[in-house]
């Protein structure tokens, strides 16, 4: 567990019912397709060193993706986020 602020990515944990995991990670492997690389890491809560969870699915997309369109105003970004499918 890495305590360099650079490191962390504040973000939501979502856990998905046994019966649906098939399912949703078929979901999210083609939705993220597009440059994102899939990592298996551990999730902690602020101020633990404890994880809780293990393992855990992250899809990463980094500057280096073929996608990322790079630094863009704050209304850019939320336009973009609002009106992608």
């Amino acid at each position: 567990h890495s305590t360099n602020q650079d490191d962390i990515t504040w973000g939501i944990a979502y856990k998905i019912p046994a019966s649906k995991v098939a399912e949703t990670k078929a979901y999210l492997d083609h939705r993220e397709k597009n440059g994102y690389e899939t990592h298996f890491l551990n999730i902690y809560q602020p101020d633990s060193d404890i994880p809780v969870v293990e393992k855990a699915i992250v899809y990463i997309g980094s500057t280096d993706n073929s996608e990322f369109a790079g630094p863009a105003p704050l209304d850019l970004i939320a336009n973009q986020i609002y009106s992608s499918h």
